[in-house]
């Protein structure tokens, strides 16, 4: 059942930028539309309806942080006293479901897989019968 498929009615503009995207990136348009919904979705599951829509009416921007801003190392913070309990953080990450269109692959530390989706900005593990 998860892999049903159902005809949408998308404007040809917008399968234009993805076909264009599709090609770039050596994917078929379908492959290419199941990314960017999920990683809309992804997205949207991090703001508030509000935000949502101030970003839409052009009010807001979503801006992404770059990847070369140094850090000062933990225990230069320990040093520092700007840390004094550390807390271990759980590292997931999720890719895209090869086998179950529209899902997300939730990978842990060790290496565990389970297929699902964020709902309400967690991740809700599927269920398959």
């Amino acid at each position: 059942m998860a892999n049903a498929t159902k005809p949408v009615r998308i404007p040809t503009d917008l399968v234009g930028i993805i076909a264009e995207r599709a090609a770039a990136q050596s994917r078929s348009v379908q492959a290419q539309m199941q990314l960017t919904l999920t990683l809309g979705q992804l997205i949207l599951d991090q703001l508030s309806p509000v935000e949502v829509e101030r970003i839409l009416t052009n009010s807001a921007k979503v801006e992404l942080a770059p990847n070369n801003v140094k850090l000062p190392t933990l225990s230069q913070m320990v040093k520092k006293q700007e840390v004094r309990k550390i807390k271990t953080v759980r590292t997931v990450r999720y890719v895209p479901d090869e086998q179950h269109a529209g899902l997300l692959v939730e990978i842990s530390e060790s290496g565990e897989r389970r297929s699902g989706v964020f709902t309400g900005g967690k991740f809700v593990p599927a269920h398959f019968d």
